[in-house]
């Protein structure tokens, strides 16, 4: 930026533009595979696709619109207009989110001027705008409101060529954040009556909301009860034992590397093992099922 007699920052100089537009191009090129030989090409395939899909109505088709949706699946024609459809046929679905969708409908005006997304002056390092949400300030609004102003902006943003290419950073400020704000009362549960925020207001009077966590759930399961755990969420017995017997080979083979040394993982599983999500849900599933059979009290 330039710099004025006082010392203050002025606008970017014409050559500083020119030098970042070019930059631009070139990220575009090489991490979007964007060719500006082929770009109308490219363009018109996205286009020839609306065909297909005429349940959905394409409000836009022009070139710089179907350019985003290119831009963000890497120029992957199908991912694209997939994308693309996505995008309308959420918005046919939800008329109502979209219905005054501009800056001077009362809930998105009050939700942006308090800076609900805000966004900064400057770019970072690496081109891409920064935008800040605070949810301590959530209570001052519906939640239909701040989804509209956020979307709002993202609309008006991702029309810049150099937004499209570069991204967006988000940047989540918690601090002074309570469950209370949000309608939830403490972790603990609350009464109805506390319950006066936005997703408070979608619950009935005296209901609770119990929360737990568990820590270092990966490490703590016992081989034994989630293979017992396993069998008791299938039906077939042989089926149920086949694949608990799957499930027990690949528990007592985890081998990892450390150094130059292997090693074999003889309790518990192993956080990198691509079964162990599915084995920690079916673990709690099955623990949850266990728990609430003995209540008097269910969820509904």
């Amino acid at each position: 930026r330039e710099k004025e007699e006082d010392g203050l920052e002025t606008s970017p100089s014409k050559a500083e533009c020119s030098v970042w537009e070019d930059l631009t191009l070139e990220k575009a090129r090489l991490e979007l595979n964007e060719n500006p030989d082929t770009l109308h090409q490219d363009i018109q395939e996205v286009r020839d696709m609306v065909i297909t899909r005429p349940d959905i109505g394409f409000l836009r088709t022009d070139d710089a619109f179907i350019l985003r949706f290119l831009r963000a699946r890497k120029f992957q024609h199908f991912e694209a207009f997939r994308l693309l459809a996505q995008y309308f046929e959420y918005r046919q679905q939800n008329l109502d989110m979209f219905k005054s969708f501009k800056a001077t409908d009362p809930g998105i005006k009050q939700a942006l001027k308090d800076g609900f997304p805000g966004g900064l002056a400057n770019l970072d390092h690496y081109g891409r705008k920064i935008l800040v949400l605070s949810p301590s300030i959530i209570d001052r609004y519906t939640l239909v409101d701040i989804l509209r102003a956020i979307l709002l902006s993202l609309e008006a943003m991702i029309e810049d060529p150099e937004l499209q290419v570069n991204g967006f950073v988000l940047i989540i400020d918690w601090s002074n954040f309570t469950f209370k704000g949000w309608g939830l009362g403490s972790l603990a549960g609350s009464s109805g009556a506390e319950q006066d925020g936005p997703v408070g207001q979608m619950w009935l009077a005296g209901r609770n909301l119990p929360m737990s966590d568990v820590e270092a759930l990966y490490a703590n399961i016992p081989h034994k009860d989630v293979l017992q755990a396993v069998r008791n969420s299938i039906p077939d017995t042989i089926t149920a034992n086949l694949v608990a017997e799957l499930c027990d080979f690949v528990l007592i083979h985890s081998y990892f590397r450390f150094g130059d040394n292997l090693y074999l993982q003889i309790g518990r599983t192993a956080m990198g093992t691509h079964m162990a999500p599915q084995y920690a849900n079916i673990f709690m599933a099955d623990l949850e099922q266990r728990f609430l059979s003995f209540c008097p009290l269910t969820p509904t």
